[in-house]
């Protein structure tokens, strides 16, 4: 392959594009924050979701009678602001953190909840997690900065503050401060969030070895992690347990779990529906089609990778394109 990307790199690519659950809730002090993100309002305003581009991967939140879930965290630096924000629009603390899986732009915020709620993941992330405290250290580094990007340098004395203070618990604590509390022992595993019921599912590998599909039927609603990148090219992590094949069919499962009218929240790109579950399955096996026409004509994996076919055509996260052709011709070489 012509150019090779790191998860780091992808990570910085993204930034520079564009249930314990405590009866009736989590006391929390309710402090003036800015708007940094932009929140979408789902279900009637039960559920809400942020997906910045910049600020890593799409985090989905829900709420009902005093208790609140939150899925993937972003990067560690912004955290502090993405929980205050979260919080006011549910009113109430956020007792559950869901990872949908562990790259580090969706769980880097991990340090934000781990001190005071449960964060729960596939057993297979917490190795994962805790191999990227690097990467966490960076992104804490950076979070002043990174908070004043979304909101102005005249942001609430309260953000840096508790910046700070995780600056301070991934010094003493290590990857206790990042990695999950608890493991998904079963699937699919059922919580509750008040009188809301939510389904976490894992259907083998795909996008990583630790997905984790996030349903919650009442509201007909879906956090799809990254097994869905909406309009962009989706991110191929060979280090991570990525199986193209995987993939697609771990994505038809999830389709069985919706109808015309779910809301679809991608691991990155706009909130959809079940056509940008239908759209990434055909990327996908159109990719591995052409690919293994590639491998049968004898091109070279450089070769192959440089490729580009029309259905490629149009979408974000250009850079990542020969990745994920290079990563499908390994998948699929004899």
């Amino acid at each position: 392959m012509s150019r090779q990307v790191s998860r780091r790199a992808f990570a910085g690519m993204a930034i520079g594009s564009s249930l314990m659950l405590a009866a009736g809730g989590l006391p929390i002090r309710r402090r003036r924050t800015s708007n940094g993100f932009e929140w979408h309002a789902l279900a009637e305003q039960k559920a809400w979701a942020t997906t910045n581009a910049s600020t890593g991967g799409n985090v989905l939140v829900i709420g009902s009678r005093s208790e609140a879930m939150m899925v993937d965290a972003k990067f560690a630096g912004i955290v502090p602001l993405l929980r205050a924000e979260a919080e006011q629009r549910l009113d109430t603390g956020i007792g559950l953190l869901v990872n949908t899986h562990h790259h580090a732009d969706h769980t880097g915020g991990n340090v934000g909840f781990t001190n005071d709620a449960e964060v729960l993941s596939h057993a297979a992330a917490v190795r994962r997690v805790a191999q990227q405290l690097e990467r966490y250290d960076q992104q804490l580094d950076t979070g002043e900065a990174a908070m004043d990007r979304l909101v102005g340098p005249d942001k609430p004395a309260h953000l840096a503050e508790r910046l700070e203070s995780l600056r301070a618990l991934a010094r003493s604590n290590a990857a206790k401060a990042f990695v999950p509390t608890t493991t998904i022992d079963r699937y699919p595993m059922r919580r509750r969030v008040g009188e809301l019921s939510v389904e976490l599912h894992h259907f083998g590998p795909g996008h990583t070895d630790n997905d984790v599909v996030v349903h919650v039927p009442e509201l007909n609603l879906l956090h799809t992690g990254d097994l869905v990148f909406n309009g962009l090219h989706p991110f191929f992590d060979q280090s991570g347990g990525v199986s193209a094949a995987g993939w697609i069919r771990s994505l038809r499962m999830t389709r069985d779990l919706c109808n015309g009218a779910t809301a679809v929240v991608p691991g990155h790109g706009p909130i959809t529906d079940v056509s940008g579950i239908d759209r990434q399955i055909d990327y996908l096996e159109r990719l591995m089609e052409n690919v293994s026409r590639a491998i049968a004509q004898g091109r070279s994996r450089d070769e192959t990778a440089a490729m580009r076919w029309e259905f490629m055509e149009g979408l974000g996260f250009e850079q990542i394109r020969p990745r994920a052709i290079a990563a499908v011709y390994d998948e699929l070489s004899p």
